[in-house]
């Protein structure tokens, strides 16, 4: 139960995914645009960290 708490959501899933999807086609990006909001590097570092808690591959 208490793991589940601390599990991120599925939004934060989602966009956590599409930012690592990003970087991933142009991986020399230092920022990317994703619906109109700039997304850095430390976006990214964030959320590979989601998708690890998640338990997904990233």
């Amino acid at each position: 139960m208490i793991n589940r708490c601390f599990q991120p959501s599925e939004e934060h899933v989602s966009t956590a995914r599409r930012i690592v999807e990003a970087f991933a086609g142009d991986p020399a990006a230092g920022a990317i645009a994703i619906d109109g909001t700039m997304i850095d590097r430390p976006h990214l570092k964030r959320s590979r960290l989601i998708l690890q808690r998640a338990g997904i591959p990233a």
